[in-house]
């Protein structure tokens, strides 16, 4: 595959840039990443997708050698918080959502060679940090911390737009105590009773969230590397003020030279947070959807964009993912196995099919280099694989023509590798859980559907058959017969489906064999 200039949306700019490396052949790249108080949920898997397959992309068609950081904050004012509920340990909540976090990056096919840092390993370099900044007069000690004066710096509020008269004369907070500005913000947190602290010249405490990260970036990637990353809600305050300490301490125009930001997922309208209430954990989505529906939502929208979540969109792109394995079950009934990745945009030796070849990777390219447009991308993988299906059937017409089956199978290889570049597995593992599971699952819930008076046809999705049971369910309770109900959650859940209510309706998800009566 050919490579065309790549050009990126430079959040610092607001205009679409040429991408040029540091250094030649490589690319450093920081990507903000969990506070680990709670499970992580679709609005946290959607930004890892997004810059996972990034990656991915600057790795497979530009041949960059990519060294990638994202970091955990492992202590903050949600986990003391949430360790002060619970009884325990700061530490041991940072650990239990680690574990989990890390546990799921292998099911939803995550590159495995990423640097992981995290904030409490990182103080000896954060205290240095400060230090340097204070000596340098952009640092200052007040009565519950250590700050950043930010009108020490000249450029403050270049990253998102807010410029600092305008953020202190619409404030509604007013300044604490031995502040110089109102929008300072804190480097260092004096420990209060009861928190966990580091000793510093200043005292016990804690860093602050933007210095962390300041700090961890610097740790492994320098004073100034290629790009970084994060979500539209990060851009004020928490980059800007990363970027604002490390230019004080190693000068204008350090740190990052592109900045990323991707769009938030919403749910109804509203961002998806732990803060409203209105998650989804993402290991139950994957049980329920599989790894490259996931990946294939998260794709289907630009990274820009932000990202509808209902479940129709999600089943769409189920139903989208196993087209594509119904595809490939098909072709290697007639063409065995494909063959693998192939980079060559047109063969050597002209074969059948090469001028379609050409023109899906012009198309996938040209998309992927345009701002990573993976939606565009999408639809010339998809275009492809309408296009092969229309050559097996006139294969199948004619199972004894050499060269048309050539030419097929340089197009399926061609289609595998487009999905490999940006992740997708393309593997039973990359199905949702129903869709590997044994018939008998599928049967045992027809029968469930019969005993609570439907009739579904024997080719009936699985799906649609559990969601025809949950709309019962929910007539059910608004008709307050609350013993039908109970019977039909009851007979679901005796056969391995568990059912989740919230606000916003019932999910449902394969549960686990250790869950399963």
């Amino acid at each position: 595959m050919s490579k065309k200039p790549l050009r990126l949306y430079n959040t610092l700019t607001r205009k679409i840039e040429t991408f040029a490396p540091l250094e030649s052949g490589k690319v450093s790249m920081y990507l903000c990443g969990l506070t680990v108080y709670d499970h992580w949920h679709l609005g946290h898997a959607l930004q890892a997708l997004v810059f996972d397959s990034f990656r991915r992309y600057l790795e497979s068609v530009h041949e960059y050698a990519v060294t990638f950081v994202n970091n955990y904050t492992d202590i903050d004012d949600k986990i003391i918080r949430r360790a002060n509920e619970e009884g325990v340990s700061c530490q041991e909540i940072a650990e239990r959502y680690i574990g989990a976090f890390e546990a799921d990056l292998p099911r939803l096919n995550m590159h495995p060679e990423v640097t992981r840092p995290r904030a409490t390993e990182t103080i000896p370099e954060i205290l240095a940090f400060i230090e340097d900044l204070e000596s340098k007069g952009h640092a200052y000690p007040a009565a519950d911390g250590v700050y950043f004066d930010v009108r020490s710096l000249d450029n403050y509020g270049d990253l998102s737009g807010n410029r600092l008269d305008e953020q202190v004369s619409g404030s509604s907070t007013p300044a604490q105590e031995g502040l110089r500005n109102p929008m300072d913000f804190a480097l260092w947190k004096f420990a209060k009773e009861g928190e966990p602290g580091w000793e510093s010249k200043w005292g016990a405490g804690r860093p602050g969230w933007h210095i962390e990260c300041s700090a961890m970036a610097h740790q492994h990637l320098g004073a100034t590397f290629d790009i970084h990353a994060g979500g539209l809600d990060l851009v004020f305050p928490h980059h800007e003020n990363e970027k604002a300490q490390s230019e004080a301490r190693f000068g204008p125009k350090s740190f990052s030279r592109y900045w990323m930001h991707n769009g938030l997922l919403r749910l109804k309208g509203e961002k998806m947070s732990k803060s409203l209430g209105n998650t989804m954990q993402t290991r139950i989505l994957i049980d329920r959807f599989g790894s490259d529906a996931i990946r294939h939502f998260v794709l289907s929208s630009h990274y820009r964009s932000p990202a509808e979540y209902e479940d129709k969109n999600m089943m769409d792109s189920v139903k989208a993912i196993r087209r594509i394995h119904r595809l490939l079950d098909r072709s290697r009934t007639y063409l065995g196995e494909p063959s693998g990745p192939t980079n060559a945009a047109v063969d050597p030796v002209p074969t059948p099919f090469a001028h379609e070849r050409a023109g899906a990777v012009e198309a996938y390219e040209d998309a992927l280099a345009d701002d990573f447009n993976t939606p565009r991308a999408l639809a010339a993988m998809f275009i492809l694989a309408g296009e092969i299906n229309s050559r097996l059937n006139v294969l199948e017409a004619t199972p004894g023509d050499t060269d048309t089956r050539s030419g097929i199978r340089m197009l399926v290889d061609q289609l595998v590798h487009f999905f490999s570049v940006l992740g997708f597995r393309l593997d039973a593992n990359g199905l949702p859980a129903s869709a590997t599971k044994s018939e008998e699952l599928l049967s045992r819930v027809i029968r469930i559907a019969e005993k609570h008076g439907y009739q579904p046809t024997v080719d009936a999705p699985l799906e649609s058959l559990i969601q025809t049971l949950i709309d019962a369910r929910r007539s059910a309770r608004a008709e307050k017969d609350f013993a039908r109900a109970d019977r039909i959650r009851g007979d679901i859940e005796e056969v391995g489906i568990g059912l989740m209510d919230s606000p916003s309706g019932t999910t449902w998800f394969i549960k686990d064999a250790e869950e399963t009566p």
